[in-house]
């Protein structure tokens, strides 16, 4: 029983590194205009939603969950927030690379 956790945990895990892998990917290709506006969805995300109290989303935080297929990490706000993170800071540090 525990091997098959950590197999699903293992699975989990790879298959979010291939998403932020694929994010990275897609953001790298993006023109300026588009990586800001990733960078404020995302952040507008990180100001707005609380993902502790899922019970009352806004249309606007509905849309950005749907864009970036975060629904299914709100079944754990810290895996959530964590992933969040992750994508802000990809679109952040491409921004930087390219104002360079």
């Amino acid at each position: 029983m525990e091997k098959h956790i950590n197999q699903d945990t293992q699975t989990s895990q790879e298959l979010n590194a291939n998403r932020l892998v694929n994010f990275k990917n897609e953001i790298e290709e993006s023109n300026q205009k588009k990586l800001k506006l990733v960078a404020m969805k995302l952040n507008y995300l990180c100001l707005s939603f609380d993902p502790y109290k899922t019970d009352d989303i806004s249309i606007e935080e509905t849309n950005i969950l749907n864009e970036f297929n975060l629904n299914e990490f709100l079944s754990n706000p810290f895996d959530f927030t964590n992933h969040v993170l992750r994508l802000l800071d990809i679109v952040e540090t491409e921004i930087k690379r390219r104002n360079q």
